[in-house]
């Protein structure tokens, strides 16, 4: 998804912080906002195509392409639910040889 955001000079709203219109912007900073926008919205569309219908259901009604990966990295990254859960029942389930040390 990166090399097509590139190419298609949108992997700032990848990285860039969602920008805030504040109170009484001026124009120009009305039309970067705006801009910004656009482009978060054409990349979240890229994003969502490329995915599985369940996923795409589960993602459709987040704001912005960094939510969206967000949203990604707590399902599938290396700190996942589901790893955290299966380290805990690994741990929870040893189990200690007769006449080890407690210390």
């Amino acid at each position: 998804m990166r090399l097509v955001l590139t190419s298609m000079k949108l992997a700032h709203v990848m990285t860039d912080e969602t920008p805030k219109l504040g109170t009484n912007p001026s124009e120009e900073h009305k039309a970067k906002v705006s801009k910004w926008m656009d482009e978060d919205e054409q990349a979240q569309y890229l994003a969502i195509a490329g995915m599985v219908p369940e996923l795409q259901r589960q993602h459709e009604k987040l704001e912005t392409l960094g939510a969206i990966l967000f949203r990604l990295k707590e399902l599938y990254g290396a700190t996942s639910r589901t790893q955290q859960f299966n380290l805990s029942c690994q741990l929870f389930t040893m189990k200690m040889n007769e006449g080890d040390s407690v210390n």
